[in-house]
Parts: structure tokens; C-alpha cells; sequence
């Protein structure tokens, strides 16, 4: 609990417990362009051309997840997205920015040795676990099979995070990371093996964004 006595001084002790708010670098300021369903390399740059054009300011591009190799945090699609490293560089040259979607949670199901995102954390451990504080959580996400998620309280996941976010950007220049669904999202109903069959899981009256959920989960 914060107690002020001033709504002030309330802000000043919650932000001294959770970190200071970071200076945002100029840039990001500026006027943003991001929508899902660019589909390949080409699409886009028609599309920043469009912008050019007609003269509509334009300073950071951003790329969702279509750029993504079947959704899988670090990679990129090199048969849609072929030339994007470069592709980034000419933005740079043109005073554009480039800002990369990541989702905080990996597939676990890739074949050993051939994703070292998930190869890494499971190596230092740094997995959101069960009760038993060994057994990883285990749920579903947009990437293929099945997923866990980095226990961000952890300081090893903070060294693995960087160290990715890094070698992640020697391949693709990008200036910034737009997190997207760190609530942590789940597709599951639950962590596997899902939740107890109760009437507390499983109320007699569901609301209806609840409902919608639950029959969207065949989907995936």
C-alpha cells in the first residue's frame, strides 16, 4: 500500500517500487503506421510509397506479426519477408523507424536444437512453473503446438530476454519492441490439464464475452 499523504506522493512510492517511467526518445513521438495483414515484403513497401506520395507524415513503420516465421518470437518469414533486414535499412535512410511486435510466451514444440529462444530458457530455467516449482505451465498461444511463458520476476529471464532482443537485432535493425498480449494471454481454458470441472469453472450463468471465448477455443 502507498500512503501518500499526497496523491503525489502516492505516485512517487508506487513508481520508486515498480521502476521510474523511461524518456521516450523523440521518435516515437512522431506519426505511426501498423496494421495486421501486410502478407509479404512487397505489400508493404507499396504501401509506404502510397504514404510518400501523397505526402502523409509518416516516422515509424510497424511490423505485426505477419512478419513473424509462423509466429514465433526472434525469426522472421524469409519466403514472404525475404530482403526485410535490408528493407529496414532503407527505411533508416529515408528517417523512417522500424518498431518489431514480440508476444512474451514461445512455443515449446519446435524440434530440439532448431529454436534457441525456447533451447535457452528452458536451459536456464526460466519458466513460469506449477505449484511443484518445477513442472512448467503449459498453455496455447499464436504460436504452433503448445506454449510456456517467461517468468518476467525472475532475473535470468531478464539476462535471456536481453540477450535475445540483441542478437535478435543484429539480423533485423529494428529501433523498437511493441509488446503485444502480456496480460499473459492463454487460448486454453487454463494451464494443461485445465481447470477442475466445478460449478465455480463452470458457472450455470456464463456472461457472454466469457461464452465467446470458450467457443472460439476449437480455432485454435
Amino acid at each position: 500500500m502507498f500512503l501518500g499523504p499526497s496523491p503525489e506522493n502516492v505516485v512517487q512510492q508506487y513508481t520508486e517500487a515498480i521502476g521510474r517511467p523511461f524518456m521516450p526518445p523523440y521518435w516515437s513521438l512522431g506519426f505511426h503506421l501498423s496494421r495486421q495483414g501486410y502478407n509479404n515484403l512487397e505489400v508493404l513497401r507499396k504501401t509506404v510509397e502510397r504514404l510518400k506520395q501523397y505526402d502523409i507524415p509518416h516516422d515509424v513503420q510497424h511490423g505485426d506479426s505477419d512478419y513473424l516465421d509462423h509466429h514465433l518470437d526472434f525469426t522472421y518469414d524469409k519466403t514472404n519477408f525475404a530482403g526485410l533486414p535490408e528493407y529496414i535499412k532503407e527505411l533508416k535512410k529515408d528517417g523512417i523507424h522500424y518498431v518489431i511486435i514480440l508476444h512474451p510466451f514461445l512455443t515449446k514444440d519446435e524440434p530440439e536444437g532448431t529454436y534457441k529462444p525456447y533451447d535457452l530458457g528452458q536451459e536456464m530455467g526460466i519458466w513460469i512453473n506449477n505449484s511443484d516449482g518445477a513442472t512448467p505451465a503449459i498453455g496455447r498461444a499464436w504460436s504452433p503446438g503448445e506454449s510456456v511463458f517467461p517468468d518476467y520476476t525472475n532475473p535470468l529471464t531478464t539476462e535471456w530476454w536481453v540477450q535475445m532482443c540483441m542478437e535478435f537485432k543484429n539480423i533485423i535493425d529494428y529501433d523498437g519492441i511493441w509488446i503485444d498480449m502480456n496480460e499473459p494471454s492463454n487460448f486454453a481454458t487454463g494451464q494443461q490439464p485445465g481447470c477442475a470441472k466445478n460449478n465455480l469453472n463452470n458457472p450455470p450463468y456464463v456472461p457472454v464475452l466469457l461464452r465467446m471465448l470458450q467457443e472460439s477455443e476449437h480455432l485454435f
